[in-house]
């Protein structure tokens, strides 16, 4: 007797999370083309975000302000992203690299980054920073 087997229904991490992946990528292209309005429509009312050196941030004004103190522009290539966690409360990591202007018109570029997103739903709680710009200036 032939019994026909079936094939397992694997999903990919990427299926699985989809909407999650493509909430942080759009956040991530709206804050950098400056868009505060769209980019804030992904946030939760109690998001903040944490960058190196501990400066903390409850909204993306505030983060914008600092980053003035900084560098002109800034801009993220993606090279991974990871997710973790069980809806509705997921881990979004993107890895990746660094490209921009400092202040006296110097370009960076290569430059390591790691952003951590807390999603709660599809809304964004949290957004930690890593990254080596300090090492570079």
């Amino acid at each position: 007797m032939n019994q026909k087997k079936e094939k397992p229904n694997f999903l990919k991490i990427e299926d699985q999370f989809l909407d999650e992946i493509n909430l942080v990528q759009n956040y991530l292209k709206a804050v950098e083309e400056r868009n505060f309005k769209i980019a804030g429509y992904y946030l939760a009312d109690n998001f903040n975000m944490i960058f190196p050196g501990g400066n903390e941030f409850s909204n993306l004004i505030e983060m914008s302000d600092w980053a003035k103190t900084r560098y002109l522009r800034v801009s993220k290539y993606h090279e991974v992203i990871d997710v973790t966690g069980t809806k509705p409360n997921i881990i979004v990591y993107v890895i990746g690299q660094l490209n921009g202007e400092w202040l006296d018109g110097r370009t960076f570029s290569q430059i390591r980054f790691i952003d951590r997103f807390k999603l709660k739903g599809l809304k964004i709680v949290q957004q930690l920073v890593w990254n080596d710009l300090g090492e570079t200036d």
